[in-house]
């Protein structure tokens, strides 16, 4: 009879513990989160563009890519960015053979998760 217990006891001890910890990455998913809070748009060729983003948690690494309507890469920051207070922010210059359009810029922030954002280039 103690042995029954025993295994009731352990089943009881195990679902409570599991249970505790998909909730608490539960929570930590909520919580997470890449908002972007400012962008440069419309912009002109030669013209700088800037985006700028808010994450949490702070301990992840953002990178961008910025990419043209058939959804080839065009661009993709060479260095990963931790934010700072809670930010990160990119600007670049626009190039001056730039294609006039709508384009689809992608922020990957790993585990906080990622944001699209689209920019405006006028002629």
């Amino acid at each position: 009879m103690s042995r029954v217990w025993f295994l009731v006891l352990v089943v009881l001890v195990s679902a409570t513990v599991l249970g505790s910890a998909s909730a608490a990455v539960a929570a930590e998913g909520a919580a997470s989160r890449v908002k972007v809070v400012a962008k440069t748009s419309p912009v002109s060729p030669g013209e700088y563009a800037s985006i700028k983003v808010r994450v949490r948690p702070r301990s992840v690494v953002c990178r961008i890519g910025v990419f043209t309507r058939r959804r080839s890469l065009r661009r993709r920051d060479s260095a990963p960015r931790r934010p700072k207070a809670g930010t990160v922010t990119w600007r670049w210059r626009v190039g001056t053979n730039t294609t006039p359009g709508r384009w689809s810029i992608q922020i990957d922030c790993g585990k906080a998760g990622k944001a699209k954002v689209r920019i405006r280039v006028r002629r």
